[in-house]
């Protein structure tokens, strides 16, 4: 893993237990979607006004990605009114939050 620092802070105002499960669940999936010897990265950002979490370098990333996730994973993103977006041409991730 390779964390992008942004170049100012980004401040989320959500609910941090929520949040932590939530960046886990997607690394943890990021991660078995990944090929041996991968590298992601992770970036925080704005996005529209809101803050969050792209990661990157998910080269086994196909659109049914988040209904691949556990269930559980979108109980905490309508709990925390976060979005879940991916690309799967550009292999990113993002979790937006509000």
């Amino acid at each position: 893993i390779v964390v992008e620092p942004p170049a100012t802070p980004i401040i989320a105002k959500n609910n941090p237990f929520l949040v932590q499960n939530l960046i886990w669940l997607c690394l943890e999936s990021a991660f078995g979607a990944t090929t041996a010897g991968g590298t992601l990265r992770l970036a925080a950002e704005r996005n529209g006004g809101r803050s969050g979490l792209r990661i990157c370098g998910i080269d086994g990333l196909t659109e049914d990605f988040a209904a691949q996730l556990p269930a559980v994973c979108a109980d905490l993103l309508d709990a925390s009114g976060a979005k879940l977006i991916v690309d799967s041409v550009k292999k990113d991730l993002n979790l937006i939050l509000t």
